[in-house]
C-alpha cells in the first residue's frame, strides 16, 4: 500500500512531465514580472507633471495662508509670460524692418502711381496698343445697339 501511495504522489506532482517545484518556481517567475509592471506603472504615473498655473492673486493668498510676508508689486514684476515661437518671429521681424527703415504699414503696395504715358508705352512694345478702341468699334452679334436710330 504505501508503494501504491507513494506512486500516487509522484503521478499527481508530476502530470504532464511538470513537477510541483517547476511549477512553483515559473508561478513566482510570473508574479515577479507583474510586480515590476505594477512599479514601473506607478513610477510613470508620478512622472506627468501637473499644471501649477496660478494667478498673482492666487499666490498671493496662498503664501499670507502659509505666514509669508508678500510684497505684492516685487512678486508681479517677477511673472512671465511665455512666448510663442510665432511672437518671437513677429518681434524680429519687427526689429528687422526697423534697421533697415522700412514702415509697418501694409500700405506700401499700394502707393504705385498709375502713369498712363508709361501704360501707354509699355502697351506699344507688348503689342496692345489701341486693344480697347477695336473691342468698342467691333459690332457684336445677336445683340442690338443702344443708340442705334434706324
Amino acid at each position: 500500500m504505501e508503494a501504491d501511495k507513494a506512486a500516487m504522489h509522484e503521478s499527481s506532482s508530476d502530470e504532464g512531465g511538470i513537477a510541483d517545484d517547476m511549477l512553483f518556481a515559473a508561478c513566482k517567475k510570473v508574479k515577479g514580472k507583474i510586480t515590476i509592471i505594477k512599479q514601473r506603472s506607478n513610477m510613470k504615473k508620478r512622472l506627468s507633471a501637473k499644471s501649477r498655473i496660478r494667478t498673482l492673486d492666487e499666490m498671493a493668498d496662498g503664501l499670507k495662508e502659509k505666514g509669508i510676508n508678500v510684497n505684492e508689486e516685487s512678486m508681479a514684476t517677477r511673472v512671465q509670460n511665455r512666448r510663442t515661437i510665432g511672437d518671437l518671429e513677429d518681434s524680429a521681424h519687427l526689429r528687422a524692418k526697423d534697421v533697415l527703415g522700412l514702415s509697418d504699414s501694409s500700405d506700401d503696395e499700394e502707393d504705385v502711381d498709375d502713369d498712363e504715358v508709361l501704360k501707354i508705352e509699355e502697351g506699344e512694345k507688348r503689342g496692345r496698343k489701341g486693344r480697347d478702341d477695336e473691342k468698342k468699334g467691333r459690332k457684336l452679334l445677336g445683340k442690338r445697339r443702344r443708340d442705334s436710330s434706324d
